[in-house]
């Protein structure tokens, strides 16, 4: 019982990890610039939720195994974000900004 309970609350946990980039993939696609963003934080966050939900799956811990995949995809994805809008595009932005000011 202790057991189920703890894997449940470390699932919960573990996604909540992986949710948590998302309101900084909303400010970058948003600004389309990512100059306030550490894009190292996202890579070391990325391999060790990998290196857990590799080492999950040989284990045969799903409870652990899916959701930091899920936080090791989301980060990969907001690392690469990042990367693509590292010095941003000052075209896109004064268009967004004219379109914002219509």
């Amino acid at each position: 019982m202790v057991g189920t309970l703890l894997d449940i609350l470390v699932s919960v946990t573990a996604l909540l990890m992986a949710v948590a980039p998302v309101d900084q993939i909303r400010k970058i696609l948003r600004h389309r610039d990512s100059r306030n963003v550490s894009q190292t934080l996202f890579w070391v966050v990325a391999l060790g939720t990998g290196s857990l939900a590799l080492h999950s799956f040989y284990v045969h811990d799903l409870f652990i195994a899916l959701p930091n995949s899920s936080a090791c995809f989301i980060n990969t994805f907001t690392a690469l974000l990042a990367r693509k809008y590292s010095h941003g595009d000052n075209r896109t932005t004064e268009q967004s900004d004219r379109k914002s000011t219509r």
